[in-house]
């Protein structure tokens, strides 16, 4: 995959993170002009990484970032970082990172 197309993942995330929305492999694909299973699929083939799984990597970096860096309530971290509820962004820290996101907080993210 080109630096381009690594500019444009990183541009629709911020995107999705304006718009408090979860980024979608097939959004992304429909911006780029191309069908989602051929995105998905070069983007495996070029990197040996799953697009929908760096997808949600974004959106656990924003809910990090978030979490570290201002006092805002789990709510709304949830719904800046496009997981809509509390309960989604708890369980992708405890499957993801092994931690709740209060912990991750409270640890200063160690």
């Amino acid at each position: 995959m080109s630096r381009d197309f690594a500019d444009a993942v990183r541009s629709y995330l911020a995107r999705c993170f304006a718009a408090r929305t979860a980024p979608r492999v097939d959004e992304l694909a429909r911006l780029l002009g191309m069908h989602p299973a051929a995105l998905s699929r070069s983007y495996r083939t070029s990197t040996g990484h799953h697009l929908s799984a760096v997808l949600k990597d974004g959106q656990i970096e924003e809910a990090k970032r978030l979490l570290l860096n201002t006092d805002l309530p789990l709510h709304d971290i949830a719904v800046r970082a496009g997981f809509g509820t509390p309960n989604t962004l708890f369980r992708t820290f405890r499957l993801r990172l092994g931690t709740t996101p209060d912990r991750f907080r409270r640890d200063g993210g160690r």
